[in-house]
């Protein structure tokens, strides 16, 4: 080979090395982007200023989550809030403010615990604040003592001293191991009705968190996944919140896993659940055959790219017709997957198992058998199910699905929009992909047809759902939430 061509085909490689570097630097660049717009801040009223019947201001929180977007979230940081017209003052806990000069001092002259309502009044309140309650009051000469926890013998309280009269002279909190005297009473509380602050309330409360901000880093990395690498990516992420005091510093891990499929991301609790979302299943399902033990060694090298098994434990068998990945073993249990094919080797189901048995396989086999059918009714486009639009725009949508598996149960698919049925699309012979669009000027028109209304009230958030119906009955549900600028 000559020297040119020599010189060639090396700078050919390490332009490729180059590239992989860069795709693997973007990916995991959009990943952390992600990430960190699921850190939310959220300001709420929790003691509103128009009831004054005990405190002459409000009780504001302020907090910083990291939403896992399945309704869960973890703290990172937060405080408390008194709003008089004295001033706007931050508490890092709860009993720093019920226990200041400022709250005493807010506290309406006029109101006294003299009466068992008076006394259920002002435990609402601090259940308001504190979102702790017992909803236990004993008396301890001129205490009132408000319990809002206990734990075996061990009792948090607020100690209210109070005159003869009932006005409140102070307030301490208490824990401390007692036995609660036969004395005390109990009361039934309503729920907690809290909204949200108003946006300069709020802009105050954010200055206050950036000021306590700890030190936030993800640490994310690629997992490899042969032949679904290019649409599926997977990720495993550390994400790590450090509070530096006087004192020195303490950090709080949290582990989980972020799967990204049609540029749309989703956090799982770990890699261990990959097969719960039935995206990565189905793009296994579609690229992976397990008739041999070759085929097998294959499969099992994919899942070691998504988590590294015990070497002492990792082994694989079948049973029947149910493939057996063996990953580890937890208290004398074999832990990891069923995979359940049929004569051809064609995946059917995959399953985490905790307790790979013989019950477990013969569970895994009757699973598959009567499985219903994978209709994998997908958005396509647009990439994502939130966006935002304008006047005179036509949003394309495309949705595909299982088409000979529609058909055959006779599904149909029902267009909801801002929660009343707007359309139907039913066809004995459905075609994959769907193809559709929303209008904006149409959304924004569904509050009247006259211009002033449209311009005054077509704006907002609206929601469009193509819902798969089947026997009758929805079966899978495509939201698009759309705002209009």
């Amino acid at each position: 080979m000559k020297k040119a061509q020599v010189r060639f085909f090396c700078l050919l490689f390490l332009f490729l090395i180059s590239a992989q570097i860069v795709f693997a630097e973007i990916s995991l660049d959009g990943a952390k982007k992600y990430l960190q717009g699921q850190i939310k801040g959220s300001y709420l009223v929790y003691v509103d200023t128009e009831d004054r019947q005990i405190l002459n201001g409000q009780v504001l929180k302020a907090r910083l989550d990291f939403d896992f977007g399945d309704g869960s979230s973890t703290g990172i940081t937060g405080a408390s809030f008194l709003k008089t017209n004295e001033g706007f003052k931050k508490f890092d806990i709860d009993s720093d403010l019920i226990c200041s000069s400022e709250f005493l001092k807010a506290l309406n002259p006029k109101f006294k615990l003299k009466t068992d309502k008076d006394i259920e009044a002002f435990c609402y309140l601090l259940y308001q604040i504190t979102e702790r309650s017992e909803e236990k009051v004993f008396k301890e000469k001129n205490k009132l003592c408000f319990v809002i926890d206990t734990f075996f013998d061990e009792v948090e309280y607020y100690e209210v001293t109070i005159k003869s009269t009932g006005k409140i002279l102070g307030i301490k909190f208490i824990k401390k191991e007692m036995k609660l005297p036969s004395s005390t009473n109990e009361y039934n509380l309503d729920y907690i009705q809290t909204k949200d602050a108003n946006k300069a309330d709020a802009k105050k409360m954010e200055q206050y968190l950036k000021k306590i901000m700890p030190d936030m880093s993800f640490d994310v990395l690629e997992l490899k996944l042969n032949k679904i690498k290019n649409s599926v990516k997977l990720y495993d992420v550390r994400f790590t919140v450090t509070v530096k005091d006087e004192y020195g510093s303490s950090s709080n891990i949290t582990e989980f896993a972020l799967i990204k499929y049609n540029n749309k991301y989703e956090i799982i609790d770990s890699t261990d659940n990959i097969f719960e979302n039935q995206n990565i299943k189905r793009e296994v399902i579609s690229k992976y055959t397990i008739k041999t033990e070759k085929d097998a060694v294959v499969f099992e090298k994919f899942l070691d790219g998504i988590k590294a098994a015990d070497k002492f434990k990792k082994k694989h068998f079948k049973e029947g017709s149910v493939w057996c990945f063996v990953r580890e073993e937890k208290f004398g249990d074999l832990t990891g997957f069923l995979v359940t094919v049929d004569k051809t080797g064609k995946i059917l189901n995959i399953e985490k198992s905790d307790e790979i048995d013989s019950d477990e396989i013969a569970q895994a086999e009757e699973t598959a058998e009567n499985m219903p059918l994978d209709y994998a009714f997908t958005l396509v486009h647009p990439a994502s199910d939130e966006i935002t639009a304008k006047r005179g725009e036509e949003v394309p949508v495309e949705i595909s699905f299982n088409a000979n598996a529609v058909n055959a149960s006779g599904a149909y698919i029902l267009i909801i929009v801002d929660g009343f049925e707007d359309g139907m699309l039913v066809d004995s012979n459905m075609q994959s992909p769907l193809k559709s669009e929303i209008s904006i000027d149409y959304l924004a028109s569904k509050y009247g047809n006259v211009e002033h209304i449209i311009e005054e009230y077509g704006k907002g958030v609206h929601i469009v759902e193509y819902v798969l119906v089947v026997d009758n009955e929805p079966f899978e549900i495509i939201k698009i939430k759309v705002t209009i600028k």
